[in-house]
């Protein structure tokens, strides 16, 4: 059952950070106009 919840717990995090590496630019740029 624990090594269920570690792999799903790993996936999450896999699927957050694949998440914020394809937003990246997106976000970048919206900070850059918020500066502005």
């Amino acid at each position: 059952m624990r090594k269920v919840l570690i792999t799903m717990a790993c996936a999450a995090t896999a699927g957050m950070a694949v998440l914020l590496v394809k937003e990246m630019p997106a976000i970048r740029r919206y900070i850059r106009i918020e500066r502005m």
